[in-house]
């Protein structure tokens, strides 16, 4: 659902890593997202990262279930948890990869969006953030972006990109170098995407947390074509 990617595709898909510190440690945000019947969805997510291993939990959004996916980079898969059934999914990293390169988007054949650094700056969570706004035609992100978390971009963008998409915005906010804390789609002045951090703590994480729990039975990989 694309409800349940949204942040992480903000976090995975705007930057560049120009640092060498390791982040462990965990991360919250609150979201929104309107699904095509226009009914909005609300729901947090929870990220935890120690070294170069990430786990996603999500709730349950609307129809579709809760759900927790584990990466691991040190041997190049994921795997997918259903905690109802207590069983996984194991998908190679690099098979996502391949299965979304075909898919996206040409940048030579879409608008260029404008982009405003409207130089209004707040604090959240302890960092200022400054304010960008990219529009192109009637879609508009406003963004509240931050600096000095390049190590936790490095991680989120090593671990999860195989299996995301970046779009022309997204590359714009990544070559200033922002993270973005707060983000907020509008389409026609209606808010269809929002995600706001709201917690980064750095923690030390236990190497369970990043393991396929006792007892859980593998299914048939899933289908990645």
């Amino acid at each position: 659902m694309k409800a349940k990617t949204t942040f992480v595709l903000c976090l995975v898909t705007l930057f560049s890593w120009r640092g060498t510190a390791q982040f462990e440690g965990i991360i919250q945000s609150k979201n929104l997202s309107v699904d095509d019947l226009g009914v909005a969805h609300e729901y947090k997510m929870t990220i935890w990262v120690k070294k170069d291993f990430v786990r996603v939990t999500v709730p349950k959004v609307g129809v579709t279930p809760g759900s927790t996916v584990i990466y691991r980079t040190d041997n190049n898969i994921s795997w997918v948890l259903n905690d109802d059934d207590r069983t996984f999914f194991e998908v190679a990293l690099t098979s996502l990869r391949g299965s979304q390169e075909d898919v996206r988007p040409d940048p030579n054949a879409m608008e260029a969006p404008k982009v405003d650094l409207t130089r209004k700056k707040r604090k959240i969570l302890g960092f200022t953030c400054e304010q960008v706004v990219i529009s192109r035609g009637e879609t508009v992100t406003e963004i509240w972006g931050a600096k000095g978390l390049e190590d936790l971009a490095r991680v989120l963008h090593e671990s999860l990109e195989p299996g995301q998409q970046g779009m022309m915005e997204e590359d714009t906010i990544a070559k200033m170098g922002f993270f973005p804390l707060v983000s907020v789609l509008r389409y026609e002045g209606r808010v269809l995407e929002s995600q706001e951090v709201t917690k980064i703590e750095r923690a030390t994480l236990a190497s369970e947390l990043f393991q396929i729990p006792e007892g859980y039975k593998k299914q048939k990989a899933l289908d990645v074509e």
